[in-house]
Formats: C-alpha cells, structure tokens, sequence
C-alpha cells in the first residue's frame, strides 16, 4: 500500500507528520507608513511682555459738590429739593 494514499478516501493524499499541528498565521505586513508633514498651525501674535509700570501718579482726591449744586452732571437739582414754587 502506498503510505502516501489515503486508507479512507484514495482520492485525498494522507496529511504530512504534522497533523494538527496548527499553522503559524502569516506575518501580516503593513505597508509603511509615510510620514505627513502637518502644516504648522499659524501662531497667534506673540503677547508682548508686560510693560513696566510707571510710577503711580497720586490720585487726586474725588470732587465732591457743594450742597445745592444738583446731583452731579444730570443738570437735575439735588432729590428731595421740592419743585421752585411758580
């Protein structure tokens, strides 16, 4: 008989020794990848450095109006003052 014929389906030849045996999957290879150059984002205006800041001017003092002058820059007269008599 010959060994290389299979006993159970003549048509089929007998498997190698190494019946299973299971195959190494073949090594998947990829491609290369080329690198993309990414276009540089455009930067925003570089923040110049903060000034040094001049010496502090002595702050005049608010203005406060006399009394009855009206409030201040409404040309209202002062509230509570009742209406000039006709």
């Amino acid at each position: 008989m010959d060994p290389t014929q299979n006993p159970v389906n003549p048509t089929v030849p007998v498997a190698d020794s190494n019946v299973g045996v299971p195959t190494p999957p073949a090594p998947v290879t990829t491609p290369p990848v080329e690198p993309v150059e990414v276009p540089e984002e455009p930067t925003m205006t570089p923040i110049p450095e903060p000034q040094q800041a001049p010496e502090e001017q002595p702050v005049a003092p608010p203005v406060v109006p006399a009394e009855g002058t009206g409030d201040a820059g409404t040309g209202m007269p002062p509230t509570g003052t009742p209406p000039a008599a006709v």
